[in-house]
């Protein structure tokens, strides 16, 4: 089970680093979460910053061990981890969708990151670190960050850390289950949720400026957009969304 062991730390350079740490020295067990009030050095992808303030926000990493799935598979991971975190963040909030590959959003706003390092053995993914970074009580961030928010700037009452916690153990156990159980339905739940999904938007492919609509992904997880004239697939860090 997901989260029937946690380790805690009141402060902490990173919790991705420390399960990195324990998978590389052979102490990642499966389930495994790892939460700290305040990261020192908190990254999000391609090594940007995640600002979050002291006990405000949910910061926690899980070591999973897929060894079912192969490396060709791994977009698999950013499916599950994106679709149980917005599940639990839509009880408490609307308009929620996954921003491709795995942040959550508000609206137009950033409410959380997802950040996935796989440890690959004979072709298959022998542990896997989620980090997830939700933004629950704050309400100020530095300057550089875009477009962020929180879970209580967009609901009444938003819940305490430790109750978002367990809420999002449960929702990843149930979700990884059902990747286990080869449960083809994720794939479209996922699409369905998709940000800008069957909208027009804008998009930044190499140095191009397009407009186009999101239909959804490929089987290795590129981003399928159309764009009027054709159908393009983009692999992670190729395109940018103008919001």
């Amino acid at each position: 089970m997901i989260g029937n062991d946690r380790i805690h730390f009141n402060q902490l350079d990173s919790t991705n680093e420390e399960a990195r740490r324990m998978v590389e020295s052979g102490k990642g067990i499966h389930g495994t979460v790892i939460t700290a009030n305040y990261q020192t050095q908190g990254k999000g992808q391609f090594g940007r910053t995640w600002d979050s303030r002291l006990n405000q926000n949910l910061l926690m990493t899980v070591i999973i061990c897929p060894r079912f799935l192969p490396i060709d598979r791994q977009f698999d991971l950013n499916i599950t981890a994106s679709i149980a975190v917005a599940r639990i963040i839509s009880k408490y909030c609307e308009e929620v969708k996954i921003k491709w590959p795995n942040d959550i959003y508000i609206g137009k706003n950033k409410v959380a990151g997802i950040l996935i390092q796989n440890f690959v053995q004979s072709m298959r993914i022998k542990h896997s670190v989620i980090g997830m970074g939700i933004n629950i009580h704050q309400k100020e961030w530095d300057a550089n960050i875009p477009n962020p928010t929180s879970i209580s700037l967009n609901c009444i009452q938003a819940p305490g850390v430790e109750q978002l916690l367990d809420e999002i153990c449960i929702s990843m156990n149930d979700v990884y289950l059902r990747l286990k159980s080869e449960d083809k339905k994720l794939k479209s739940e996922y699409e369905n949720l998709l940000y800008l999904k069957d909208e027009a938007g804008s998009f930044i492919i190499g140095e191009q400026i397009i407009k186009g609509r999101i239909l959804g992904i490929d089987e290795e997880g590129k981003l399928l957009i159309h764009d009027h004239e054709s159908v393009r697939a983009c692999r992670h860090g190729e395109i940018k969304f103008i919001i």
